[in-house]
């Protein structure tokens, strides 16, 4: 924790007093060369190992790819609220991937959609994104990540779920996606998804919700 303070700190002193223009270019330009550096850099010495979560981890490796994640997120702080979108930049095949794919998990995030009550593939493809989800008079929003017990007893980590409506108690889930999509469309409904009304989308949140015991 007190690494991504740190990180988070020193990524916005990076863009201190700029404008977003000036800004959005300086942060490309940095994601694209700490991609440069790291590829490099695994390529003639491997991956280094990282210490203990609860560490500040001292490897200059570790230490520059940590930047770039607090890089990442605040490119989204950027460009989410102007509706800007980094991928046409020439900047942006020069990323890691696993930059690109942090930019698009944290772009969406409580992201607000608005899904209509019967498409259960649009309410499957909103929780799937970690979006907020309007349904009429609902509103499901993600919560936190948290420990949990699964269907058949195993360790796992599940997202809570808070389903708010205008006049009913709010209800918190805590369970895989698939069956939060199946409760929540039955409660929004007041009947079970029919199979003809699933779809990839719901069909890949299936498969991603699987246990090992499946």
């Amino acid at each position: 924790m007190q690494n991504q303070i740190n990180q988070r700190e020193r990524a916005l002193d990076f863009v201190k007093e700029l404008s977003f223009d000036d800004a959005y270019f300086k942060i490309l330009l940095k994601l694209a060369c700490l991609s440069s550096s790291a590829k490099i850099h695994k390529e003639l010495y491997g991956t280094p190992k990282r210490c203990s979560i609860f560490k500040i981890d001292a490897n200059p490796f570790w230490a520059q790819w940590d930047f770039g994640r607090a890089l990442v997120t605040l490119l989204v702080e950027y460009c989410r609220p102007r509706e800007i979108d980094p991928t046409k930049s020439h900047f942006w095949n020069l990323l890691d991937s696993h930059y690109q794919q942090s930019y698009f998990e944290q772009y969406e995030f409580e992201k607000e959609v608005v899904v209509e009550h019967g498409d259960f593939e649009a309410l499957c493809k909103a929780i799937t994104n970690d979006n907020i989800a309007h349904i009429d008079d609902y509103k499901l929003s993600p919560k936190e990540i948290d420990e949990a017990i699964g269907h058949y007893g195993e360790e796992v980590f599940w997202r809570k779920w808070l389903l708010e409506h205008k006049t009913n108690e709010p209800k918190v889930f805590h369970t895989d996606c698939y069956s939060l999509a199946e409760e929540v469309f039955k409660i929004v409904n007041d009947r079970s998804v029919n199979s003809s009304e699933r779809g990839e989308i719901s069909n890949k949140l299936l498969w991603y919700s699987l246990s090992c015991f499946d």
